[in-house]
């Protein structure tokens, strides 16, 4: 990984993620915590865009990235570049309602507990809520 960072094939961010994002899911201790700063979105259209998360997200700080899911599944991932746009977005979400295409959307912070990655999720559909 490092020589693909010196070689600019990958940015230093990136790698410390990908890094980090390993570790945990092989249970392996790591002397930093990984920024809780990836957000994942579920309930949206199925014809969502990442053009679409990003337009919704953009209000509550600078995107690093932003992906939907392939074969049309309805949810995404917004990364920003800072944690404190996460919290923004979480504030907003308690207390009122993000939407994307005219769709309010669930979201939960992607976190990295105790070398777990927490890939859980709640979302809500016309049969009744879902845990």
């Amino acid at each position: 990984m490092v020589s693909k960072v010196r070689r600019g094939m990958v940015s230093p961010e990136d790698a410390s993620r990908t890094i980090h994002g390993s570790a945990a899911m092989l249970g392996l201790q790591l002397a930093e915590t990984l920024p809780e700063n990836t957000l994942i979105v579920t309930g949206m259209r199925k014809q969502v865009t990442k053009d679409h998360i990003a337009k919704a997200f953009k209000e509550f700080g600078e995107i690093e990235s932003a992906a939907v899911s392939s074969k049309q599944r309805g949810f995404g991932v917004v990364r920003y570049r800072s944690p404190k746009s996460v919290q923004n977005a979480m504030n907003r979400f308690r207390y009122g309602e993000i939407v994307v295409q005219d769709v309010g959307v669930m979201i939960r912070v992607l976190k990295v507990d105790s070398g777990e990655v927490d890939f859980t999720r709640q979302y809500s559909n016309e049969r009744g809520r879902v845990r």
